[in-house]
């Protein structure tokens, strides 16, 4: 769509397209919004949700030069509804922070997507962005950790982690990457 319909301009079509919905300022408003949209896999191809700390206006990494993303993938049910729960719980409770950067507020956007293959129609996407790359190791092992924890089937799920500073640096913005297999974490550069 971004292609055809506004020629590649991302930026263009983020301010055509966005819609605001609301200002979360609880963890009862979040859940309240979440249960009162339709299931991520349900959205339509290219819906995208993004929740933003601080009223951050739709967010682009290249407002993140320090920055990193952690990206969930949630392959099939259960792991989508459960997976999704336990992202939102961490980050917006702020669990990562006590446990992956002392304390410090570094996850500052969630976007969350339905990404529908044939093999996994109902697979959704869900990327914490980081203000600190710094953390990004630590708060991709806590989430892995959380899934495992939760009983999450080791195969309904892969955690990647990508670097912004890639990203700004070049053109065709390929990112460095390295991707939790769990379990055992292994941790692969590609």
């Amino acid at each position: 769509m971004v292609n055809t319909d506004y020629k590649g301009n991302w930026q263009r079509a983020s301010q055509e397209r966005t819609q605001k919905l609301d200002w979360i300022t609880s963890v009862e408003e979040l859940w309240s919004t979440m249960n009162s949209l339709p299931k991520v896999h349900q959205l339509g191809m290219g819906s995208t949700l993004i929740f933003a700390r601080n009223k951050k206006e739709p967010p682009s990494y290249e407002s993140f030069p320090n920055g990193s993303r952690i990206t969930i993938n949630l392959l099939r049910p259960p792991t989508t509804d459960g997976g999704l729960e336990l992202v939102l719980a961490t980050v917006m409770g702020e669990t990562v922070a006590e446990k992956a950067s002392g304390g410090r507020p570094v996850c500052d956007v969630l976007r969350i997507a339905a990404r529908p293959s044939r093999e996994h129609p109902e697979q959704i996407r869900v990327e914490v962005w980081l203000n600190d790359a710094a953390c990004s190791r630590a708060v991709a092992e806590f989430l892995a950790e959380a899934m495992r924890t939760k009983g999450l089937a080791a195969n309904s799920y892969s955690i990647l982690e990508s670097s912004f500073d890639i990203a700004l640096q070049t053109k065709d913005k390929k990112m460095s990457s390295m991707v939790l297999n769990p379990p055992p974490t292994t941790f692969a550069k590609e």
